[in-house]
């Protein structure tokens, strides 16, 4: 083995320093720390359109003990905050609803939305069990995207194939690269990320 030279040593011993083993941050830890430093962070703009839904956010999310910034991310992602929204499949309004139980007239009614939606929500969160509130939450925002009867399919399918069900890093491995799913659910986390810097708790 080659000698080192003093100067390299030096230079090394500085990178480990500046670089510490496991420094580096998880998604799923930011999620429910939100503990970036303001220097690391990036913001982007909060629609104004938000302002109007946050005392109806803020009401249905602690009826299912969620942050309600959560909540907000996912109402924009569904419907970009506009509650007369329709999706070429049938689904309606702030969290786009689709179910034959409710009229249409009904579903564009923010409140009522929002009482239907969370409510889904929450038995989303039961209905899989999960490693971490991390992957619970993950699993719950999964299987609002995807419908909850492909979802547990997943699941199951996972569970024969001896990956850890209850961790959504590795279920989401059956889906295929750049699926909506996945897509979907890396979008409200970051977009939960950033709300929950910008905007009071």
């Amino acid at each position: 083995m080659k000698r080192r030279s003093l100067p390299c040593i030096i230079g090394l011993v500085l990178i480990l320093l500046m670089f510490p083993a496991g420094s580096r941050r998880t998604q799923p830890e930011k999620a429910f720390l939100s503990d970036l430093p303001a220097s690391e962070r990036t913001y982007v703009k909060v629609p104004k359109a938000l302002n109007q839904y946050e005392p109806l956010l803020r009401q249905y999310a602690e009826k299912i003990g969620w942050d309600w910034r959560l909540l907000a991310a996912i109402v924009y992602h569904e419907s970009r905050f506009n509650h007369a929204a329709q999706s070429g499949k049938g689904a309606t309004g702030l969290m786009q609803i689709n179910s034959p139980r409710y009229s249409e007239d009904t579903l564009l009614i923010p409140a009522v939305n929002l009482s239907i939606g969370t409510a889904y929500l929450q038995k989303l969160e039961q209905m899989f069990p999960a490693a971490t509130p991390s992957d619970s939450l993950k699993f719950a925002l999964a299987a609002y995207n995807l419908g909850d009867g492909k979802m547990k399919r997943m699941v199951s399918k996972a569970r024969s194939a001896g990956l850890d069900s209850t961790r959504w890093e590795e279920v989401s491995r059956l889906l295929p690269e750049g699926h909506h799913t996945s897509s979907y659910v890396d979008k409200v986390m970051e977009t939960y990320y950033q709300y929950s810097w910008q905007l009071p708790r």
